[in-house]
């Protein structure tokens, strides 16, 4: 058994290797199609992400935030302080990625690199590759190839980050599962309160009625319980018969009780446990037809915004939750992985997860803004070269102009788009 593992590792190791070599020789050739490509494409999504801001700026609408192609990252507004680790380990990667495409391309066209190094802009990294002037005087197909090798290799970043992340819950298989429930791996401005309030490692399964298997379904089962109208608890006559009534609101529970005040359909109030209802209820209820015959459907007396609603735990007592959507939400920090060994933290999953989704979407990014021809961008000599390969002379007036005139379209299409997302988030 040993020997058949060290040979499929063996053989595995050989297959990447060679895969990886054949990608080093072939890639400029493939990249620099695709980048040409992925020009029009960006173009066209750019034009109409800014002609449709302005129609719907005219009509006094805006676009919602899934519409904006690029969308500005500002920490604090649409970016979350826990997450400027996952933003600059993904700007450094991205760049390096980007930037290293660019020098593989300059050596394979035997173009001397001036200089190669990391940087940090104000606090964030990021790499270069300064290329001779030298590097202007080639054919034009040869400058396509180092100029548009780092689009292709963020591309192709892109893609690899999308599988891995496609693929995660299987590589986490041996250590962490995912489907059945949620676990919590840490708490964000929130004090447990005992063995009856969430604890770290709890596996979350449901939220009143709604099955929970996925941060999807905890999101969903959020925004349905807070959104809708307050549900009851359908409570049998036998156990409201065991406590006395109050004639009103007021008079309901006393204020240093922590119970809470319930009221019936019938408008009686009742001082009592949030957890004996919960236990002795029989199902949710909306109206009193929604429960059986010789029961009541009792809801909280207050009228706020504030939700009672009951979590169920593996191997724990159901929590019971009273307060608002956003504190609920802010307070606890969510993976669809659960531990099969305690040692390991569900946390390190999520931080891979969302670093991948990051890199994924900003890579991404980093190829469409680079394609498009503007000023300071891979676009802008891509562009360039692309019109010398068109017929006539290379140096004519009218090639000159077109160059000129895309350059200067390219760029205010990226800077409306830019102010199009400013705008969305300010």
């Amino acid at each position: 058994m040993d020997f058949t593992i060290v040979v499929a590792a063996v053989f595995s190791l050989y297959v990447i290797i060679y895969l990886i070599d054949k990608f080093l020789k072939e890639r400029n050739h493939t990249g620099t199609v695709l980048a040409l490509l992925l020009i029009i494409p960006s173009v066209i999504l750019l034009a109409v992400t800014a002609t449709t801001s302005l129609v719907n700026a005219s009509q006094g609408t805006i676009l919602k935030e899934d519409q904006v192609v690029l969308q500005p990252v500002l920490p604090g507004v649409n970016l979350p302080q826990s997450h400027l680790t996952h933003y600059f380990a993904t700007i450094f990667i991205c760049t390096v990625f980007h930037e290293l495409g660019h020098a593989i391309a300059a050596i394979k066209e035997q173009v001397p690199l001036i200089g190669v190094g990391l940087l940090v802009f104000f606090i964030i990294p990021a790499a270069f590759v300064e290329l001779p002037s030298s590097v202007t005087s080639l054919p034009p197909w040869r400058k396509l190839k180092i100029y548009s090798a780092g689009i292709w290799h963020n591309i192709v970043l892109t893609a690899v980050a999308l599988i891995i992340l496609y693929f995660l819950p299987v590589f986490a298989l041996p250590i962490f599962k995912t489907g059945g429930g949620i676990s919590i791996y840490s708490f964000n401005e929130y004090t447990t309160g005992g063995s009856h309030d969430f604890q770290l490692g709890d596996i979350l399964t449901r939220l009143d009625q709604c099955h929970i298997s996925s941060t999807e379904d905890w999101n969903h089962c959020l925004s349905k319980a807070f959104q809708q109208s307050p549900l009851g608890f359908c409570s049998a006559q036998s156990f409201l018969s065991e406590f006395q009534p109050a004639d009103n609101e007021s008079l309901c529970c006393p204020e240093d009780e922590s119970n809470l005040c319930f009221k019936t359909n019938g408008q009686n109030y009742y001082c009592l446990k949030a957890r004996r209802v919960t236990e002795a209820s029989s199902g949710r209820c909306d109206y009193q037809e929604d429960c059986p015959d010789n029961s009541s459907c009792l809801s909280l007396a207050s009228n706020d915004s504030s939700r009672l609603v009951r979590i169920e735990r593996i191997n724990a007592e159901p929590v019971l939750y009273l307060g608002h959507y956003s504190q609920l939400k802010r307070s606890l920090s969510i993976s669809n992985y659960v531990a099969r060994i305690r040692f390991f933290s569900p946390g390190l999953m999520q931080f891979i997860q969302e670093l991948l989704s990051y890199i994924a979407s900003f890579s991404a990014g980093f190829a469409v803004l680079n394609v498009i021809p503007c000023v300071a961008m891979d676009g802008q000599h891509i562009v360039s070269a692309v019109i010398e390969l068109l017929p006539g002379n290379p140096t004519s007036l009218t090639k000159q102009r077109l160059t000129r005139y895309s350059i200067y379209g390219g760029t205010g299409l990226v800077f409306i788009n830019v102010i199009i997302g400013l705008y969305n988030l300010l």
